[in-house]
C-alpha cells in the first residue's frame, strides 16, 4: 500500500512528489509522507503508531530506524519488520507503552537493526533500557549506517545474513541462569 502522491511540504514551501507510507491502525490509515531530499511530514495530528509488516503471530520481530530501512530487510525476506514511528526523531519511545502488550510481548526474539549513527545508537541503548527481554543487534559493518545502504552497497542475500547473525546484546541488570 506504498504509494507515490503529491504533498505540500512545510519544509519546501510548495507540494512535492513523496513516497507515501500507510499505518495502518483499526482500518483507520495514516500516513507519513517522504520527499528525495529525505523531508519528512506526517499527517497532522496523527499519533505515533509503527509501521508494520507481518509480524504479528511470529515469535520474531525486526525493529527498524525507519520506512526505508524496513523496505530493505522485507526485499531480503525478512518479513517480520517493524519500523518505529518518527525514526530516531528524539529516540522518545513514550508510543511503545501503548504498543508493547500487542506487538512485542509473544516475541522470543527481537532483532534490532537501528541506524549506526549517533541518533541509532541511542535508540539502541533506549530500547535496551526499556525492553527486558532478549534483544539482538549491532552494526551492520564495512562501512554502512544502516540497512538500505547495506543493501545498495552489496546485495539481498549479504544484508540478510548480516541481520540474521546479529550478536546478543547483553542487558544491564537482568541476568539468565546460564550467566553465571
Amino acid at each position: 500500500k506504498i504509494e507515490e502522491r503529491l504533498e505540500f511540504l512545510p519544509q519546501t514551501g510548495k507540494e512535492e512528489a513523496c513516497i507515501c507510507f500507510p499505518y495502518l491502525e483499526d482500518g483507520v490509515m495514516k500516513h507519513e509522507f517522504r520527499d528525495a531530499a529525505k523531508h519528512f511530514k506526517m499527517v497532522k495530528g496523527a499519533e505515533l503508531i509503527p509501521l508494520e509488516h507481518e509480524h504479528k503471530g511470529k515469535e520474531k520481530c525486526y525493529i527498524t530506524e525507519g520506512e526505508i530501512d524496513a523496505l530493505s530487510l522485507i526485499a531480503a525476506g525478512l518479513e517480520e519488520v517493524v519500523s518505529v514511528p518518527n525514526g530516531a526523531g528524539g529516540a522518545n519511545l513514550q508510543w511503545l507503552d501503548r504498543f508493547v502488550e500487542s506487538h512485542f510481548d509473544d516475541k522470543t526474539e527481537i532483532i534490532l537493526a537501528m541506524d549506526t549513527d549517533k541518533r541509532g545508537v541511542e535508540l539502541r541503548d533506549d530500547w535496551c533500557a526499556a525492553w527486558a527481554g532478549p534483544l539482538q543487534g549491532g552494526g551492520l559493518g564495512e562501512g554502512c549506517k544502516d540497512a538500505n545502504e547495506y543493501l545498495l552497497k552489496y546485495d539481498l542475500p549479504r544484508l540478510r545474513q548480516q541481520v540474521e547473525q546479529a550478536a546478543e546484546i547483553p542487558l544491564e541488570g537482568v541476568f539468565c541462569p546460564m550467566d553465571e
